[in-house]
């Protein structure tokens, strides 16, 4: 009941030596290709490529959310400059206005994935990429000096940028492995 794992340039085969097949010899399949998949990506060759993409993912993973995070907290300590305590049991009662505006920044995310279509054939993979995560940090700056329309329009635009540079990603970090590999790779980050 044994089965021979044979690797060669990245395919990987199986072939049984017996009629008589074990539940365990898929799982050991799966794992020796795991294992062959794990050392590719953190080879020699692309281990380097795969740290840059971690940061890149990690960084952007953690602006989308915490635009996500930031535009109710926006909406709360505009009230409080306002002189307005709108509190029930310690927690936040939002307007009709509040809800409209996280209602208007999430609907950024529909511009920034169709800008991020069409530029990325364009201008590139790369270029998207940069592009938007620069104005994406500048409208987050930005974000300190303004009144609430002011931030609400930033909110708009940083939102946009970074769900532009997310769809980016996701067409740009399977490129950057081998065919045999891009799935993993691509789960991985």
């Amino acid at each position: 009941d044994s089965t021979k794992i044979v690797v060669d340039d990245g395919i990987i085969s199986s072939e049984e030596e017996s009629q008589g097949a074990s539940w365990t010899q898929p799982v050991v399949a799966v794992l020796k290709s795991v294992r062959y998949a794990l050392h590719q990506v953190f080879g020699e060759r692309l281990a380097r490529t795969t740290g840059i993409l971690w940061l890149v993912w990690f960084a952007n993973a953690t602006t989308y959310y915490g635009l996500v995070l930031l535009t109710t907290s926006l909406q709360v300590e505009s009230e409080k400059d306002k002189g307005e305590q709108r509190c029930h049991d310690g927690e936040a009662v939002f307007s009709s206005s509040d809800y409209f505006a996280v209602f208007i920044t999430s609907l950024a995310e529909a511009p920034g994935l169709l800008g991020a279509a069409f530029l990325i054939d364009y201008k590139g993979r790369l270029w998207c990429l940069r592009i938007g995560m620069l104005i994406c940090a500048i409208c987050i700056f930005c974000l300190l000096i303004g009144g609430r329309v002011l931030q609400l329009v930033l909110l708009f635009i940083s939102r946009a940028a970074i769900e532009g540079t997310f769809s980016v990603l996701y067409v740009y970090t399977p490129e950057l492995y081998p065919t045999q590999i891009r799935s993993f790779g691509l789960a991985l980050c």
